[in-house]
């Protein structure tokens, strides 16, 4: 009898934890659907975000590669974010005027958020617009770090974004992208500061991947790429299932865990840099962006799209950055061939990766690597379930 009261709390723990799954996956499930916007479903979300990243630090920093610091700041600010004093805004936020006088405090490390929804249904222009006021905050000194989602990305690929990009590295400011997939392939020509990676295991791969975009790039091809083109974006992980990222709360303390893992390393290294009187990391923007002859295209795609389909896109992308940056040596593509929206099974391609990668280098001049496989995370759990 002693017992049964321990044996009933044991129950409902159990209860709880399965109810709290269940209603953890739906939320997840939920992520790109309109209801996504409404507040049962947001809110929950940057609670989840909030309650377990303050907690847990799930950001990895891999050991393969080369660390240097991210920005420019005076070292209270780093020593400030080290003891979890930052404060997070977004960019609808700023761009209302609701964000005014706590930015830049000393006692403070800021981190701007440029989610999906602060850009979603808005024209390009006001796309920019909305980007601009962010990044001038920044440049001024008020935001220490940026981190950015999918939104952001076509604005950011044009020259307007090119000179918005320099003009951050210049001022030191750290800029953070979520590569959840091949939609972001393009975001490597801008070299960001730190590219946080949402990670599945998948027959033996680890891959960058989106919950629904069927464009997963596995995580060697990634280091390999960026190896090659010289690009020192610095990698960080973090695994794809069980936390909502897409929201303020997640991006923000996912950027704030990754920089802070990054002078961790550092400074275990016996070398933290002197952050007050550090020179500019990256002050030519030029002797740092990838060779001039690669080339990075975010390719969308119908799922009933052939190999002739993808070859005549891609011909079109690759003119259009021709007349940009000059001759093409190298193309990288991440190709998004549909979503497999919950709760439905996402039809078979009509093409394979690796051979859709012979075939395009067969007919095209220059050298193409296909980066991405055309899975999401939903159909990966479905395989695992044997569903598909």
């Amino acid at each position: 009898m002693r017992n049964r009261p321990g044996r009933n709390r044991n129950v409902i723990a159990i209860i709880m934890g399965i109810f709290v799954n269940l209603v953890l996956i739906v939320i997840l499930a939920l992520q790109n659907s309109p209801i996504n916007k409404t507040w049962p479903i947001r809110s929950p979300q940057k609670a989840i975000s909030s309650i377990i990243l303050s907690k847990i630090n799930l950001v990895e920093i891999p050991e393969d590669q080369k660390l240097h610091s991210v920005g420019r700041r005076c070292f209270t600010k780093f020593l400030a974010l080290q003891t979890g004093k930052f404060q997070f805004i977004t960019a609808s936020q700023i761009s209302t005027g609701a964000f005014k006088n706590t930015a830049g405090s000393m006692n403070n490390f800021t981190i701007a958020v440029i989610e999906p929804y602060d850009l979603q249904d808005k024209n390009p222009a006001t796309r920019r617009r909305i980007i601009k006021r962010v990044d001038e905050l920044a440049i001024q000194g008020k935001i220490d770090a940026i981190v950015e989602a999918s939104a952001s990305d076509v604005i950011r690929d044009s020259t307007w974004g090119i000179k918005q990009v320099q003009r951050l590295r210049q001022a030191g400011v750290i800029r953070c992208v979520i590569f959840d997939g091949g939609h972001h392939v393009r975001s490597l020509a801008l070299n960001p500061d730190i590219l946080l990676i949402p990670t599945i295991y998948f027959k033996n791969n680890l891959y960058a991947s989106h919950w629904f975009t069927r464009d997963s790039v596995p995580l060697k091809d990634l280091k390999k790429v960026l190896r090659d083109e010289g690009i020192d974006s610095i990698v960080a992980l973090f695994p794809r299932i069980g936390i909502p990222i897409k929201n303020p709360n997640g991006m923000a303390w996912i950027a704030a865990q990754a920089i802070n893992e990054i002078n961790n390393k550092i400074e275990s290294k016996g070398s933290l840099p002197n952050y007050g009187q550090l020179p500019l990391v990256k002050t030519d923007f030029k002797n740092h962006a990838p060779k001039r002859e690669a080339i990075f295209i975010s390719l969308e795609v119908d799922e009933k799209a052939s190999e002739l389909d993808i070859l005549s896109k891609l011909r079109f992308e690759v003119k259009r950055k021709e007349a940009q940056d000059g001759k093409v040596r190298q193309v990288y593509v991440g190709i998004t061939s549909g979503n497999s929206m919950f709760p439905f099974k996402s039809k078979m391609l009509e093409y394979n990766g690796n051979d859709l990668e012979v075939f395009l280098n067969k007919n095209l001049p220059y050298k193409v690597m296909v980066l991405t496989e055309p899975i999401s995370t939903w159909n990966i759990i479905l395989y695992r379930l044997g569903i598909q």
